[in-house]
């Protein structure tokens, strides 16, 4: 599926809208990995533990980010489907 740039906008506004809907612990590890693109050992630098911790935390945030834009998106019924998370 190739976005037009005004979907792209939408998209970006709707994923940084879902973000805040996260809990602090998976809105930090979210930006940090994907926004200010640290990989993750830096970001367990910042954190404080270890580099397997912050790899449980991104995993299970992105699962929760998804869990969010779906619903996001069941709710005003949009027809977005996602690939299936690794």
């Amino acid at each position: 599926m190739i976005l037009s740039h005004y979907e792209h906008e939408e998209l970006r506004r709707e994923i940084d809208a879902a973000i805040m809907e996260l809990p602090e612990a998976y809105r930090s590890v979210i930006i940090m990995r994907f926004q200010l693109d640290l990989n993750n050992q830096e970001i367990a630098d910042v954190l404080g533990i270890s580099k397997e911790n912050v790899e449980v935390k991104v995993h299970r945030a992105r699962k929760a980010l998804r869990k969010v834009l779906v619903q996001r998106w069941n709710e005003r019924g949009m027809p977005y489907e996602l690939p299936a998370s690794k």
